[in-house]
């Protein structure tokens, strides 16, 4: 009986591993690239990770996605939900870069994969990232890097032109990364990409070379990103790198999503207090605007006699309040008069002393525009969601507003309504409670 022709065969999900989790090795790997990206997303504004993409533009880093590329995904702010996929591969020899290796054409057919699941924003904005040690050979290393950088720069919109001003090695190795291209296009889709559909792939691929263990570069860029801009104590850098690693271990082995707020909470479980660079200045000024508005608020839990104070005790609301709060966002109605500035202050004490994170505003000062000397939110260059990701401990803590009502500017009630929303929908997990009459 003569054979049946069958199609190429489409490798299932994970039932060869040439690195990541095929050797300990590869896991170990996996788990230093991913627990470096987490030190630059710590270390926000002031911490370079990609060309135009600092660590504060990171939202959130998950390991062994359901994604083609499935070792390290990096999800970026932005509308486009833009990620970066991440092959990271652990060589102790050199990559040949041929149809015939398969830590060669596994990684590049994943990439095919990954590439036609994307929609043309995502492509122009993400990154397929192939992670390799130096090990791998100059090829791999140097000079498929370099000739995929010229080409990200290139106006050329025809590549075998492009290809025939390479050097022989970067035309070689290009070459090789096409060729390979082209084999699992024609496998996967049924057909032969198109010139700006192969354009628009390779400008999308990059290779990063990284290196960990005893005197490598990588280990030691780690710790002194945490040493300068993250650990409040200098001291603790090692240990902070070490519970890191020990945190994307784990992640590594049940595929976590690790978010910025995780790892501050993580950290702080420790013991060890972190900084909020990038951060400091506008959380110190959301700290002070609370404080200053909780004095403010402090005199409407008072009736003033001619030489005496009463303090108006509504203990049984409180507790209502402060239960509800605890449990999810919260809208505090009343008659004007009634009593709810009393109480958000009232609340607002009781959480604090609960160990609760506040940030209290009061409605008419936010975008203050007709009232002098009033607290200006537009003075914070950040998101408030990326300020309220970013404080210190990563607590999940609680926005209180009070007298929404009070505003009668169009404007500002616009960008008050922005804000309870940005928060509401933000990934910093934070709780709003606002009155209104």
């Amino acid at each position: 009986m003569p054979r049946k022709k069958t199609g190429p065969k489409v490798p299932r999900k994970h039932s060869q591993r040439f690195g990541g989790r095929a050797t300990a090795t590869g896991v170990r790997y996996e788990v230093n690239v991913a627990a470096y990206i987490a030190t630059k997303m710590l270390g926000g504004d002031t911490s370079i990770i990609w060309e135009k993409t600092c660590g504060s533009d990171i939202m959130s880093i998950t390991m062994q996605d359901v994604s083609p590329v499935d070792d390290i995904v990096v999800a970026l702010r932005g509308k486009s939900n833009a990620k970066v996929y991440i092959s990271a591969k652990y060589r102790a020899g050199t990559i040949a870069m041929t149809q015939q290796s398969p830590a060669f054409a596994e990684v590049v057919r994943s990439f095919v994969m990954q590439f036609k699941k994307l929609d043309a924003e995502q492509q122009s904005k993400g990154r397929l990232v192939w992670a390799v040690p130096s090990t791998a050979g100059d090829k791999m290393t140097k000079h498929l890097p370099a000739a995929l950088s010229t080409v990200r720069l290139d106006g050329c919109t025809n590549l075998e032109d492009f290809l025939q001003r390479r050097s022989v090695n970067e035309k070689q190795a290009l070459t090789a990364l096409i060729a390979q291209v082209k084999s699992d296009w024609q496998s996967i889709i049924g057909c032969t990409p198109n010139e700006n559909d192969l354009r628009r792939f390779i400008r999308m691929v990059y290779v990063e070379v990284y290196d960990f263990g005893s005197g490598y570069k990588h280990d030691d860029q780690a710790e002194e990103t945490i040493r300068q801009y993250i650990a409040e104590d200098p001291s603790k850098s090692s240990q902070i790198w070490k519970t890191l690693l020990t945190h994307f271990e784990q992640g590594n082995r049940k595929g976590l999503q690790t978010t910025p707020p995780i790892l501050r909470q993580l950290l702080s479980s420790e013991g060890l207090k972190l900084k909020s660079p990038g951060f400091d200045e506008e959380i110190s000024y959301l700290k002070r605007l609370t404080d200053k508005n909780l004095l403010r608020l402090k005199d409407h839990t008072l009736l003033r006699f001619a030489s005496d104070e009463v303090h108006i005790d509504r203990s049984s609301d409180l507790v209502a309040m402060a239960t509800a709060a605890k449990r999810g966002h919260l809208l505090v109605t009343g008659e004007p008069g009634c009593g709810k500035s009393g109480l958000i202050y009232d609340l607002s004490t009781a959480l604090i002393d609960d160990g609760f994170s506040i940030v209290l505003l009061l409605a008419e000062e936010v975008y203050g525009r007709d009232w002098k000397s009033a607290a200006d939110l537009s003075k914070l260059t950040h998101e408030i969601d990326d300020v309220l990701t970013n404080w210190p401990d990563g607590s999940k803590g609680i926005i209180v507003t009070d007298a929404l009502d009070a505003v009668r500017d169009g404007y500002i009630q616009q960008r008050l309504r922005h804000l309870i929303q940005e928060v509401q929908q933000g990934k910093a997990g934070w709780t709003v409670v606002a009155s209104i009459r």
